[in-house]
């Protein structure tokens, strides 16, 4: 066991440490937290005037940290978002282009939204944010069906010296999905070593929406290839999309962005 991951109640595994310090996230002072807040939110706004000068759509998601969805399940202290977060929504959330993800999620979805021994959402917290997501860009959120659950490998077992665990999830099984997937077409790939810099660029024949996108995100993106990330939602749906999956650190104002342009 690292020490990266710690058992919570209930059965969740959550992470604890590592390169986010998480645990020191929801430690910070309040002036840490402005301080940090400020340059967080300058670069949103530059961001968002770049972009409307240019006629493209822009929409700045914020996805929580697991122990940040679910913090009566941490076993740490931990609160519904950290003080940076807050800051930064305090600031931001009443803008259509800004999606704090935490609030997407009532009491019950928020038990979903997270598969027990995971670090990562499940399909049908993807679909909630995608979803969500779609709706704030001026389009209409897609119904999708879900079969009976599945015995998936935990995304956080590696940190327990060679135990393994699994969830039980559910996975989508609309059957429009297939269509969409068969007109995806990978047009461009970059696979450095570990998982920052990599980039991926589907075109999308049956897409529904005739808009592409461009994203800069972190893990809950991913690679395109399960619905537990967004970019297998967002691939399917759009004509053309491009992922460059990027560090989001505490003190990084590179947090995850989606914006679309006809």
């Amino acid at each position: 066991m690292d020490k990266i991951v710690v058992f919570g109640f209930d059965g969740h595994l959550f992470v604890y440490s590592g390169a986010n310090d998480i645990c020191a996230q929801y430690l910070m002072d309040e002036e840490e937290a402005q301080r940090l807040a400020a340059q967080w939110i300058s670069k949103i706004e530059a961001r968002r005037a770049f972009l409307q000068a240019r006629n493209i759509q822009f929409l700045q998601i914020m996805i929580p940290e697991k122990s940040s969805l679910l913090p009566a399940k941490a076993p740490f202290p931990a609160f519904a978002g950290t003080p940076l977060q807050r800051a930064i929504t305090a600031s931001q959330g009443h803008r259509m282009d800004y999606l704090d993800a935490r609030d997407v999620f009532d009491d019950e979805e928020a038990l979903s939204a997270f598969p027990k021994a995971n670090g990562h959402l499940s399909p049908s917290g993807n679909l909630k944010i995608f979803q969500v997501a779609l709706e704030r860009l001026g389009f209409g959120a897609p119904i999708i069906e879900f079969g009976p659950a599945q015995i998936m490998r935990s995304d956080l077992g590696d940190h327990f010296s060679g135990m393994v665990f699994y969830n039980r999830v559910s996975q989508p099984t609309s059957p429009e999905l297939w269509h969409y997937q068969d007109g995806m077409r990978l047009l461009h790939c970059v696979d450095p070593d570990g998982h920052l810099g990599q980039q991926r660029t589907w075109s999308n024949a049956n897409a529904p929406i005739k808009k592409r996108v461009l994203a800069f995100g972190n893990s809950f993106f991913e690679r395109g290839g399960s619905p537990t990330g967004l970019s297998w939602w967002f691939g399917r749906w759009f004509v053309l999309i491009q992922i460059s999956l990027k560090s989001i650190s505490r003190t990084s104002s590179s947090v995850s962005r989606l914006s679309g342009s006809s």
